[in-house]
């Protein structure tokens, strides 16, 4: 009676055994599991931390990079006068270095109408039309202060109608006259897809 007591405690304990190895082996196999999955997540979150930092800082570098031509542009433009044809050579240069991130840059005269710009396919849609940006139109004609930022204008100065009710960025810079009243302005229109698709294939 003993032998068969002690053979059915040593089956079970075998069993007890076993089934504990195997729950401990399969926990520590969901914990591995849970800490890699863990780690994956943790590093696939940082690449794209990273990735979205370095795409935002050069975004600012092209805008930057942007206001400072424009600023150089604004001072020929001011000194040349209403030399229409030698103020859109100069517009051209400064578009052939910003092609990749501006869209077109216009000239507004003193009255808010276009006048002038490059390129000429886009910029001809706009000429005669009055800029109607109140949030840009006061703080370049009233306020006589560079303006970077959303602009709802320039509805006609987009390469892709489809995409022309996304928002753009615009870098307006007042042109004074020697006695510091506002002469016009000039405006660079800029795309946010196409300074993205720059950096990131859309």
């Amino acid at each position: 009676m003993k032998k068969n007591l002690s053979s059915i405690y040593l089956r079970y304990s075998i069993w007890l055994t076993a089934i504990t190895v195997i729950v401990l082996i399969i926990l520590l196999a969901l914990t591995v599991y849970y800490v890699r999955e863990r780690s994956i997540i943790e590093l696939f979150s940082a690449q794209q931390a990273s990735i979205a930092y370095q795409t935002a800082s050069r975004i600012d570098e092209s805008i930057a990079k942007c206001e400072k031509g424009m600023t150089v542009l604004s001072r020929m433009v001011a000194a040349q006068g209403g030399d229409q044809d030698k103020n859109r050579q100069e517009i051209k240069l400064l578009y052939d270095e910003l092609k990749d991130t501006v869209l077109a840059i216009v000239q507004i005269d003193k009255n808010d109408v276009v006048i002038n710009g490059y390129p000429e396919d886009i910029s001809s849609k706009m000429y005669g039309k009055n800029l109607e940006d109140s949030v840009l139109d006061h703080a370049m004609k009233k306020l006589h202060q560079r303006y970077v930022g959303e602009i709802t204008d320039f509805k006609e100065i987009e390469r892709n109608p489809k995409t022309s009710s996304i928002k753009k960025i615009g870098v307006g810079l007042p042109l004074l006259a020697t006695d510091g009243t506002y002469n016009g302005a000039l405006v660079a229109v800029l795309s946010p897809q196409l300074i993205i698709k720059r950096f990131i294939p859309l």
